[in-house]
């Protein structure tokens, strides 16, 4: 590990993703972000439910909620800390912000600790200070203020804690339990943010290998410990439970609604039923449907190495699968099913919201420190990379838009440059945005096809 340090370059690296994240996130501490979010309510919510009490609140509150009710809790507890400093709307943000700097620095640490412990403690740095760098995070967590990090960096280590409590020996405490924690942590995360659902095909593929036959009790078990209390807790309300759940899956029915996926690339617009093949009533939702099957289909049998053929039967595909499945794919091939499966819902699904695509950055950043150019193609890499600015030019742009809104727009409590760059870009951002985020999932397909990368994949 001495050596790896001794790499002026490598050095010289981490130092200025230091100094430059660093500055970045000082520079916005005290900034409100996007006031809609973060003050009108996230701010008013904390505010109300810590002078009323939680139940209280839940039960009588007038205003409208609509995010996950246990992301009130959080909130509370953000409101709670910063009053000890200050009762302002600024010393609330900040906290916020600087939660999300831990867990910009929690999924950066988990890149390089899964780096060093596959032998590529340099590749892990690299990537970790590219983590913290890179504004496809620092965006969102430190100018937006919203909340998407630590739901994301949640999710990451209740995969990792997944893939190490199924894959070792039983430990005879529960507490020492890594399944039971992950299943925990996954719990926190879904009733934070419902985004965390999407990494529930990962925790099927590993439900069903052979190994986590005796261990996925354990993984309910972690799960139901925070259900059952916050069900507990916000039934004392149903009707409002029912209605905000409802709520946040129902939200909107548009097509892509400003967010940078296939559809604005070839001009279609309107509801998630839109008919666009004319006589055959096939909708967005369809073709979305076949699309990710058919992707995902492909992937898994790169990832498990089954051979689709015409030759064979459906018979022997079946027992093919059925075998294969069994088996408890690598740590590398679970983060790596995770960033294409969320890439491909996010980039042709409708009704997606813009940091829809928060998993697939934080996970192929992860997948990123894991495969190392000499095993991969270069095109990995350059992919990965092409969706992060990609997903970084479409926040920007929907935070711009939006604090162009009369309602919105609090100018004094804004960065000067969030301003100052839009009429410089002379383009639709939205499609140049759609345009890297497909060019980025086409790549990493692309790996994953070659001889050459699919043969790295082998435990």
């Amino acid at each position: 590990m001495a050596k790896v340090w001794q790499d002026k370059r490598l050095l010289l690296w981490v130092g200025v993703c230091l100094v430059v994240g660093t500055a970045i996130r000082l520079a916005n501490l005290f900034h409100l972000g996007f006031v809609f979010d973060t003050t009108e309510t996230q701010h008013t919510w904390a505010m109300f439910a810590n002078q009323m009490g939680l139940f209280n609140f839940w039960k009588n509150y007038a205003g409208p909620f609509d995010y996950a009710p246990g992301s009130l809790l959080l909130l509370m507890g953000i409101k709670a800390v910063a009053s000890w400093f200050s009762q302002s709307a600024v010393a609330f943000v900040a906290g916020i912000k600087l939660l999300n700097w831990a867990a910009d620095m929690s999924i950066a640490w988990c890149a390089y600790w899964l780096a060093r412990r596959s032998g590529n403690p340099q590749r892990g740095i690299m990537v970790a200070a590219l983590v913290y760098i890179l504004p496809s995070l620092w965006f969102v967590s430190s100018v937006w203020g919203q909340i998407d990090s630590p739901v994301m960096a949640m999710v990451l280590w209740s995969v990792v804690l997944l893939h190490d409590g199924v894959s070792r020996a039983q430990p005879g405490k529960f507490w020492q339990n890594r399944v039971f924690w992950s299943g925990v942590l996954w719990a926190i995360a879904y009733w934070i943010k419902m985004q965390a659902v999407l990494i529930l095909p990962v925790f099927i593929l590993i439900y069903l290998s052979q190994q986590a036959r005796t261990k996925v009790r354990w993984h309910i078990t972690g799960i139901l410990a925070v259900c059952v209390p916050m069900l507990v807790v916000f039934m004392t309300n149903p009707i409002r439970l029912v209605v905000v759940m409802a709520g946040i899956f129902g939200r909107s029915n548009d097509i892509a609604g400003g967010s940078a996926t296939f559809w604005p690339l070839i001009g279609v617009t309107g509801t998630a039923d839109h008919s666009i093949i004319a006589g055959l009533g096939l909708s967005v939702n369809h073709l979305a449907l076949v699309i990710y099957g058919v992707v995902m289909l492909f992937v898994l049998a790169k990832i498990y190495g089954v051979q689709m053929t015409l030759q064979k039967s459906f018979r022997k595909h079946m027992q093919d699968w059925h075998d294969k499945l069994l088996e408890l794919p690598n740590l590398s091939k679970i983060i790596l099913v995770m960033t294409l499966s969320s890439a491909v819902y996010y980039l042709f699904f409708p009704k997606m919201h813009e940091r829809y695509l928060h998993p697939a950055i934080v996970f192929g950043l992860v997948a990123l420190a894991l495969h190392s150019p000499r095993r991969w193609s270069r095109l990995f890499s350059f992919s990965i990379i092409a969706m992060n600015i990609g997903y970084a030019i479409n926040v920007y742009g929907v935070y711009y838009w939006w604090q162009q809104s009369a309602k919105y727009w609090v100018q004094n409590n804004q960065p000067a440059w969030v301003f100052q760059l839009y009429p410089l870009l002379h383009f639709d951002l939205t499609q140049v945005a759609s345009l890297l985020n497909l060019a980025g999932l086409a790549g990493m397909l692309l790996c994953l096809l070659s001889a050459r990368s699919a043969s790295s994949l082998k435990d």
